[in-house]
């Protein structure tokens, strides 16, 4: 089986055919595959496990998003590396959270190398983490779960945004308050640990201010450089894109007027074929009644023909023998005097 099939097997949850290619290939994993996601290879070394498509993508990353927890089961026995990205910066992990599929999400925390709290915490090249994904999509149990394994709540995309930033607003009310009352628990216990060696050391505590408050300019010039880049924090970007689909809606409620027009005046055009159609019935029909009686009329005129050739034989035949009876008539009559009382037989 190459490479191809076997992500195929994977994405439909073909457990059986899953382990039968391993077997066959006879891959072990071979340790972790790096994390780097670095060239994009179409098989590293013949093995299934951590060989990769054209996009990064290893086996594990295209089961962990169709939520097929026996196949990534499977993989993870094999030694699948969760930390692989693909083109992205994408994990197996991200893809998870992203689909909300709960129970592969604590399959890959819970085989994580570094960690449950190293994992859940890694980073796209967008700056988003497996928080953020699960966040966005409103999967409030898988929030729990990153959370649990200790998921930064405060950690911030490109644009400075945390996850309770990306997270839905409407019919959202409970994992929002979970997201707020994880971040102030995480703050307080960061604060509180910053207090209790303070207490100890106080040029430590010194230090340590003084590098918070290094790191905090650095942060905000970060995000100052994001809002220059992106101006008033990527809001423009969506009025332009609302302005683009707008512009759109407008164009086809305008094709749709075009297409009602030309629908009317179709139907106006069969209403006046229609019309057409029927006078030119009508005629026919004329057209047949008078063809009818000028066929009748012909019948008429052969008839009265046919009687007026008769005639003219007739009188023609009593022309013939006109003469030979007024021969007979006068011999008769000769007779008749010459011998008036001779009876002329009957």
């Amino acid at each position: 089986m190459d490479l191809h099939e076997f992500h195929n097997a994977c994405e439909r949850g073909d457990v059986a055919e899953v382990e039968r290619a391993l077997s066959s290939n006879g891959g072990e994993g071979g340790g972790g595959g790096g994390g780097g996601g670095g060239d994009v290879d179409d098989a590293v070394g013949g093995d299934l496990v951590h060989g990769r498509d054209r996009h990064g993508c290893t086996a594990l990353h295209l089961s962990a998003v169709r939520g097929r927890a026996a196949v990534v089961a499977a993989l993870l026995r094999r030694g699948a590396d969760i930390h692989g990205r693909n083109v992205n910066g994408c994990t197996a992990l991200h893809w998870a959270a992203n689909g909300g599929h709960a129970d592969v999400v604590g399959m890959l925390l819970a085989a994580a190398d570094g960690g449950a709290a190293g994992a859940a915490n890694e980073r796209k090249r967008n700056g988003t983490t497996a928080l953020h994904a699960a966040a966005y999509n409103a999967h409030a149990d898988v929030v729990r779960m990153l959370i649990e394994a200790g998921a930064d709540v405060e950690a911030e995309d490109e644009g400075g945004r945390t996850a309770a930033d990306v997270a839905p607003r409407i019919g959202c009310g409970k994992m929002l308050r979970m997201l707020r009352e994880a971040a102030l628990r995480q703050r307080q216990e960061k604060w509180g640990s910053s207090l209790s060696s303070s207490s100890s050391s106080p040029s430590a505590a010194a230090a340590r201010t003084q590098s918070s408050k290094r790191k905090h300019s650095e942060t905000r010039a970060k995000h100052h450089q994001v809002a220059r880049q992106r101006p008033l924090g990527g809001k423009l970007e969506l009025l332009e894109r609302l302005r683009a689909e707008l512009s759109g809606a407008l164009s086809l409620s305008a094709r749709e007027s075009e297409l009602e027009e030309r629908l009317r005046s179709l139907c106006r055009k069969e209403r006046e074929a229609r019309r057409a159609w029927n006078e030119l019935k009508s005629a026919a029909a004329a057209a047949k009644a008078r063809w009818e009686s000028v066929r009748t009329n012909c019948a008429v005129v052969v008839g009265s023909i046919e009687g007026v050739r008769g005639n003219k034989a007739y009188k023609t035949q009593v022309g013939e023998t006109l003469p030979s009876i007024l021969a007979t008539t006068t011999r008769l009559k000769v007779y008749k005097t010459a011998a008036p009382s001779t009876r002329i037989p009957g």
